[in-house]
């Protein structure tokens, strides 16, 4: 019986491999209207995020840039592509992991001119290009829109022979334990860190004469095995704008409250059931210990675009001196 299971695996990755073409995307009217208006992700929403998401393995440097953090975003243009996968791969997992990841790799042209770029998956699809972290950012939200909860970015370091310098780099990993990848010492060590089932898939080089194609990174590109963190995906929701006051992140003083920051948002909650609703937990920290919090719920869908402003705050005890070492506001999003 397991024989028979893999060749049935290995005969629907043929399938997939043979028998793939795309044409134009069509891009869902509200999300052309969401790319109008949101183009790219807030400096501040990524900082706060890039806080609140869960590591599985290595730590985030206190100078990790935001624009290396990806917002998972399943928006309707995302809902439709993942389901024609589906369609064409009925309870095939493998194939339709497959599908996503040739999707974006083959339809996304890299950025050369924007490195630093920070956008949203629908406007990298909007576009037709981006850089290593939106190309990331979008194969994940197409393998969360399938049902792949279990999604992981995989952030790396390493010296890059060909442009002769130090280079960071983000791909995807994903818990896929019906499919067993080639060994390679990329693969071995996602493995180690993460546990078995799962494999590292890099839409960026995976597809245009580097380095690897699907499911084989190696090793020879440095920037696939130097892995430094590997962080589960943010999910749940978007904080579209974001205004941390006046003075953005300076902390403000009033006599009678003491020290403070403003804040003002929008936020738009995106999940797949859409009964269901997002809360947004800010929190107010000063060494990991909260200090003020406010919770925020947020009704999921298209349409459903929520403003709250609000104050995070305590009294005079705080040393203002050290509050950029000490103090930092986390954003939580969750079901």
């Amino acid at each position: 019986m397991v024989v028979i299971a893999i060749v049935i695996i290995i005969a629907s990755i043929s399938v997939a491999l043979n028998d793939r073409s795309y044409n134009s995307i069509p891009i869902d009217p509200n999300d052309d209207v969401f790319y109008r208006q949101y183009p790219g992700t807030p400096w501040q929403l990524s900082y706060l995020v890039v806080n609140s998401t869960t590591l599985l393995w290595g730590n985030f440097s206190h100078d990790f840039r935001h624009e290396e953090l990806m917002t998972v975003h399943v928006t309707p243009t995302i809902q439709n592509i993942s389901d024609g996968f589906k369609e064409e791969y009925p309870d095939n997992r493998v194939s339709q992991t497959i599908e996503a990841y040739y999707f974006v790799a083959e339809e996304i042209s890299y950025k050369d001119n924007d490195i630093w770029s920070s956008q949203y998956p629908v406007t990298t699809l909007h576009d037709g290009e981006g850089v290593c972290t939106d190309y990331a950012s979008l194969l994940a939200s197409l393998l969360y829109a399938g049902g792949l909860k279990d999604v992981a970015f995989v952030y790396t370091q390493g010296y890059n022979e060909t442009e002769g310098r130090d280079i960071g780099h983000v791909y995807v990993a994903v818990y896929l334990p019906e499919y067993t990848p080639p060994r390679s010492e990329v693969q071995d060590k996602i493995r180690s860190y993460l546990g078995g089932g799962w494999i590292g898939l890099d839409p960026t080089n995976g597809i245009d004469g580097w380095h690897s194609r699907f499911a084989s990174l190696n090793s020879a590109y440095e920037c696939h095995w130097n892995i430094t963190t590997i962080a589960s995906v943010p999910v749940y929701g978007t904080v579209f704008s974001l205004d941390l006051g006046d003075n953005d992140w300076q902390l403000n003083h009033d006599e009678e409250f003491g020290y403070y920051f403003d804040v003002e948002c929008e936020l738009k909650a995106f999940e797949h059931d859409l009964d269901d609703d997002v809360t947004f937990t800010f929190e107010l920290r000063e060494d990991n210990v909260t200090i003020d919090r406010e919770v925020i719920n947020v009704t999921c869908g298209q349409d459903s675009l929520t403003e709250v402003k609000f104050v995070l705050g305590y009294l005079d005890e705080f040393n203002v001196d050290d509050y950029f070492d000490t103090v930092e506001i986390y954003l939580t999003i969750s079901p």
